[in-house]
């Protein structure tokens, strides 16, 4: 009886942490980069937020990384294996 419990609630455990569809999805995220001496902006487009950015790609002691904007791409979150796939473009600048 309790090996029937169990297995019970094994399945029904399962059934309702198993999703019934996969689905990818990364964050984007708009990045503006201020240079405090010259006043130079520019702007990224990356995966990594604007704590991860400075930390895999170098910028000067004078700079400082501004989150704008972020939003949701629902396709293969494995772009870092394909350099020539694009992020997807913001939904709200349409």
């Amino acid at each position: 009886m309790r090996l029937l419990r169990f297995l019970v609630f094994i399945l029904a455990f399962c059934v309702q942490v198993t999703p019934s569809k996969a689905r990818a999805e990364y964050r984007a995220y708009q990045l503006s980069i201020i240079d405090s001496t010259s006043g130079q902006k520019r702007t990224v487009i990356s995966t990594l937020d604007d704590q991860q950015y400075p930390t895999y790609h170098p910028i000067r002691s004078s700079e400082r990384v501004v989150l704008e904007d972020h939003w949701r791409c629902t396709k293969r979150t494995d772009i870092s294996q394909d350099p020539l796939q694009k992020i997807c473009p913001n939904p709200r600048k349409k």
